[in-house]
Parts: structure tokens; C-alpha cells; sequence
């Protein structure tokens, strides 16, 4: 995050979502969209949707009115906010770190998923 000003981090998202689509181009051409739901106390202040494709799926998670959760909104800044995931959505794992990530009850706190980040994507199968 020391760099966000240079660009780094937009080329970084860039090359490594592109690898993604590269990899999985049936998910990306064929794949349906599911939108999916927040709670907790900036529930309001993030947007997010599934894209799935037989065993493959994504999950894209973004900011939004991010001035209420504070600058940048990453970490422990979005308290008990959560997305709530459809069921069979486990075993994620972030496209940018290459780390697993724990879902409980199909929810995926944000302090978590955007622990480094202030947007997070997450890949299924």
C-alpha cells in the first residue's frame, strides 16, 4: 500500500486478472453473474458479485463510499462487515496473494478479505 500513488498496484491487479481470464476462459465467456449481499455496520459501503461457471467461480469485492470506512479502507477499518456468500462458496482463495481464505457460516468478513488490499478477488475450483 506504501506505493499506491506510482501505479504499481493498478498494473499488478491488471496483469494478474488477466492471467486469470487467460486461464479460465469458459468462466469468463460463459460464466452467469450472482450478486451478493453485505451486513455489519458498512454493509452499505461495499459491492461485490459471483461469477460462476460449472466448478469454477470468482468472487469480486470492491469499496464503495469508502470515506465512511476511512482511508485506505483495508483491514480492521470495516469492522463486523461481511459478505454473504451463496452456499457451496468455500475454500477461496485470493488471486492477488495466492492465501486461503476462511469462510464461516458463508460469510467472509471484509477485514479479512481485504486485509492488504482495498478491493479483493477470490477464485473457486
Amino acid at each position: 500500500m506504501q506505493c499506491w500513488p506510482d501505479g504499481r498496484i493498478k498494473m499488478r491487479l491488471t496483469q494478474r486478472l488477466l492471467h486469470l481470464r487467460r486461464e479460465n476462459p469458459e468462466l469468463f465467456r460463459e460464466g452467469i453473474y450472482e450478486p451478493i449481499n453485505f451486513g455489519g455496520a458498512f454493509a452499505d459501503c461495499a459491492i461485490g458479485f459471483v461469477r460462476r461457471h460449472r466448478d469454477r467461480a470468482i468472487i469480486v469485492i470492491v469499496p464503495r463510499l469508502s470515506s465512511r470506512v476511512g482511508f485506505p479502507p483495508i483491514g480492521d477499518r470495516w469492522q463486523d462487515t461481511h459478505v454473504i456468500l451463496p452456499a457451496g462458496l468455500s475454500n477461496l482463495r485470493d488471486v492477488f496473494s495466492d492465501r486461503k481464505v476462511r469462510v464461516e457460516n458463508s460469510q467472509l468478513r471484509l477485514a479479512v478479505a481485504m486485509s492488504q488490499l482495498p478491493f479483493a478477488v477470490f477464485r473457486i475450483g
